[in-house]
């Protein structure tokens, strides 16, 4: 007697472990991070707004210090008269090394050593003393510019304008993955609620069958007019024509289902949250925060408009820039004694002076300056109305909700009048008081108030998916 308690009791607790053990129903949130990690156009976003964000720093990369070098070697054979003061044959070999960097208000500066070998071959003693030698020593050279972009502001200018561009690129961007994930969200309610109709449809074709049924006995019994049954029998064929399509409607918000998630199978097998009342009802607004980035993308275009024309006008302003350099010169017989040389600073050469470019532009510039000023009121004005129509499309969304709402009350409230009239009329029919066509007028009332609750469900669903897009940034 113990051991068959015993082994009850175990199969009693295999049977528990394995209710316990089924798997849950995929949430909402559940779903959409499966969107996220297998969506490529979700993915691709991403990696897109990334590289957008890289791409800012390549802007600023022009401030960085650079190392240059050059190095040639020459030789000159050309006539030289007379041959014998100026030589056949020139060689002529250098090279130079150093760096370079632009600073953040417009000066530039070089610092670089070179050396160079001359040998002159073929010129008189008497006239060529000296036929070979080398020269060397560091040079520092430096500019500032005056007028177009003084103090760097046409580089900075030119920096903020690659920023903005990323800036854009990585709003778009993040919109493209909201809209991603509200459609997906639409995806997955289509296929709850898809189910939730097929549920419904069936159980409408189950009543129809039993009518159908019920008025064939009572034909064979000689107690209702056949016409009765044809009746019945048509009401069945509307319910199986009725069920036919919400199992196609399942069919394709299953395949909109796994394509969101990167699925090529069309089979849903996981079980998913249900839809009740109270579900509804507890569903959370989904709250504005701040502007929504098709907002921001239009704002920064209409600053990146103002950079443009800043630095567009710009480009035709004279160039007046200041320059000085400084040679420490070194000239021996080898290299080493040509760098000794140059540290003792005795043969330094000095330059100062000044650079003027001025354009000549005319009308021209003034059409140029015209086209960057309607560039900024154009973008100006898509910024205005890109506001405007975010504005009305959060208030059209806030309206409809709550009309959506307060309509899925009233529908709920009509399918239990319709399920209160259906069982009446069932009654009164039986009682021979109701004719069976008003028995199936009430069974067709209830379905339509069935199918007006899911679609009102799905109208709130679409509704709350949409705003989210008005959240923070993606």
């Amino acid at each position: 007697m113990t051991r068959r308690f015993n082994l009850a009791a175990i199969t009693i607790t295999l049977v528990a472990l394995s209710a316990t053990s089924e798997a849950a129903p995929l949430s909402l949130e559940e779903f959409l991070e499966q969107v996220k990690k297998n969506h490529d156009g979700y993915k691709a976003s991403s990696v897109s707004s990334d590289a957008a964000a890289g791409k800012i720093s390549d802007a600023e990369m022009i401030y960085a210090t650079n190392v240059f070098a050059t190095i040639q070697s020459a030789v000159d054979k050309k006539e030289q008269v007379p041959a014998a003061m100026r030589g056949e044959q020139t060689d002529y070999s250098s090279y130079q090394m150093g760096v370079s960097k632009l600073s953040s208000f417009g000066t530039a500066a070089k610092l670089y050593y070179s050396t160079s070998h001359t040998k002159i071959k073929g010129a008189g003693p008497m006239f060529v003393p000296e036929p070979e030698w080398y020269e060397g020593g560091p040079t520092l050279e430096v500019s500032h510019p005056l007028w177009r972009n003084a103090n760097g502001l046409g580089v900075a200018k030119g920096i903020q304008i690659q920023e903005q561009q990323a800036n854009v690129t990585r709003l778009t961007e993040s919109l493209k993955r909201k809209f991603t994930l509200a459609e997906s969200e639409g995806a997955y309610w289509r296929l709850v609620l898809a189910r939730e109709n097929v549920r419904t449809c069936r159980e409408n074709l189950d009543r129809a069958k039993k009518i159908t049924d019920w008025n064939r006995r009572r034909v064979s019994s000689e107690l209702a007019d056949r016409a009765d049954l044809i009746q019945a029998q048509a009401l069945g064929e509307v319910r199986e024509i009725e069920l036919t399509m919400a199992l196609d409607e399942e069919r394709s918000a299953s395949h909109a289902f796994n394509n969101t998630r990167g699925l090529p199978t069309g089979s849903v097998k996981e079980e998913l949250s249900k839809i009740t009342p109270d579900i509804i009802a507890k569903l959370p607004i989904p709250q504005r925060s701040g502007e929504r980035e098709d907002l921001k993308a239009a704002l920064a275009g209409q600053a990146l408009a103002t950079l443009a024309a800043d630095l567009g006008n710009g480009k035709h302003d004279p160039s007046v820039d200041v320059f000085a350099s400084g040679t420490m010169n070194g000239r021996k017989d080898n290299y080493s004694e040509a760098f000794n040389e140059a540290k003792k600073a005795k043969r330094n050469t000095y330059t100062v002076g000044i650079k003027i470019n001025a354009p000549l532009g005319g009308s021209t510039s003034s059409d140029v300056k015209a086209g960057y000023a309607k560039d900024i009121e154009a973008a100006s004005l898509l910024a205005s109305r890109r506001r405007f129509e975010n504005d009305r499309e959060w208030e059209d969304l806030n309206s409809k909700l709550k009309e959506s709402k307060a309509r899925l009350t009233l529908s709920q409230k009509i399918e239990d009048t319709q399920k209160r009239k259906l069982e009446a009329e069932r009654d009164r029919q039986s009682k021979g008081r109701s004719t069976m066509f008003q028995v199936m007028q009430a069974e067709s009332d209830l379905a339509t108030s069935q199918l007006n609750v899911i679609r009102t469900k799905a109208e709130i669903l679409g509704i709350i998916a949409r705003m989210k897009t008005f959240g923070g940034e993606q």
